[in-house]
């Protein structure tokens, strides 16, 4: 082996650093160490979405189109905003991806694909404000159906962020508590805090007592 060679320790180590730096946010407002919340505002403005959808087809076969046109163009309301604040927070966890990475490049690969479903559905909002009492054009449903095409994309990815990358989620020497029949639930603590300190005596400590008092 050439003594010369560059080695990858430092590599891996800067590798294993950056991996750890993910799971955590970059501000309080992207949630805290094991509980972001970029998915909550994003599993609803899909919530939202889908159901828009829905209303869009039975405003189709309707006595009264208007109620589902109406209850269409609320729910992609609700979901532009909370697509935008999901994008927001989102930004925040790429932020904490080192560049140049496959991480950081399925990272900015989610985010073109969720602001591209936000930026979709926020035309069809903008072009529904005439068609509150009709019943949807197809031209409308189509478009939201490629709303929902970018948005699978984004969750695909997404998917891999957290369940190949482990984006935001705890290192699993902290998740095996959770696996231990009996054990106790306790708060996932924040990287580099101080660990709780038990105060229980140990067993040696009950031996040496009862030694004494005899």
């Amino acid at each position: 082996m050439d003594p010369e060679a560059p080695s990858d320790e430092p590599d891996e180590r800067t590798a294993e650093a950056a991996m750890r730096e993910a799971k955590r946010s970059v501000t309080p407002l992207a949630g805290p160490y094991g509980r972001p919340l970029h998915p909550l505002a994003a599993s609803v403005a899909t919530g939202a979405w889908v159901c828009s959808l829905g209303f869009d087809l039975v405003s189709q076969v309707a006595n009264n189109p208007g109620v589902y046109t109406r209850g269409a163009y609320f729910l992609i309301l609700a979901g532009v905003a909370f697509g935008l604040l999901a994008a927001t927070l989102g930004l925040f966890d790429v932020l904490a991806l080192p560049r140049n990475t496959p991480v950081f490049r399925d990272g900015v690969r989610h985010l073109i694909a969720s602001d591209a479903a936000v930026l979709i559905f926020l035309v069809s909002f903008l072009f529904r404000r005439e068609l509150i009492f009709l019943e949807t054009p197809w031209s409308l449903v189509l478009l939201s159906v490629v709303g929902l095409t970018a948005l699978s994309a984004a969750s695909w990815t997404g998917l891999g962020l957290s369940y190949r990358w482990g984006v935001r989620v705890v290192d699993e020497a902290e998740q095996l508590p959770g696996y231990q029949r009996g054990a106790v639930s306790e708060p996932v603590p924040e990287p580099g805090s101080d660990p709780v300190v038990d105060d229980a005596p140990a067993e040696d400590d009950d031996v040496d007592v009862a030694t004494h008092r005899t």
